[in-house]
């Protein structure tokens, strides 16, 4: 298989792995997948997801494409390193949408994807069920071990920004 991350295809230098946005990585995705809308579509998805469980490092080396041996179709790779770094203090995404890096809503994801010529409606959908999916799941967050405190602040944040997507 043949793997490269964000800024490998985006011909960026390692260390600019925090200064990608994401508008970059999904117009470098349009020019390399012939089935670039579905690609970033499954972006948007990892992008909510992180912002969801407070993933502050997702960046442009944790955003991939693979082509698999034998194959030509570029796709992209599943999720990995996918961590909470909030509770390090890290309350904001690496890699920013439309310059936001926080408060990030569902008209701002809308209105991302309307960008890149994805249905509205295929947009609301993704979202619907990583949010049904989500509110069943969130109980195993519940079993991270950390301060009172730092806890209660990582649980506010999450319904926070579960409204935001909703």
């Amino acid at each position: 298989h043949h793997q490269e991350d964000a800024c490998q295809f985006l011909d960026l230098y390692p260390a600019d792995k925090y200064r990608v946005s994401l508008n970059e990585i999904a117009s470098g995705i349009c020019e390399l997948a012939p089935a670039a809308l579905t690609m970033i579509l499954r972006l948007l998805q990892l992008y909510c997801f992180s912002y969801l469980i407070g993933n502050g490092d997702l960046h442009g080396k944790n955003i991939s494409l693979l082509v698999k041996a034998g194959g030509s179709l570029v796709e992209l790779t599943p999720a990995y390193d996918l961590i909470c770094t909030m509770i390090y203090g890290d309350h904001k995404m690496a890699v920013k949408i439309d310059g936001r890096d926080d408060n990030i809503r569902r008209k701002t994801i809308i209105g991302f994807a309307e960008r890149f010529k994805i249905a509205r409606p295929a947009v609301e959908s993704m979202l619907n069920r990583l949010l049904q999916k989500f509110a069943r799941h969130k109980q195993l967050l519940e079993q991270i071990p950390m301060a009172g405190k730092q806890k209660s602040l990582l649980f506010k944040t999450i319904e926070k920004r579960l409204t935001d997507l909703s």
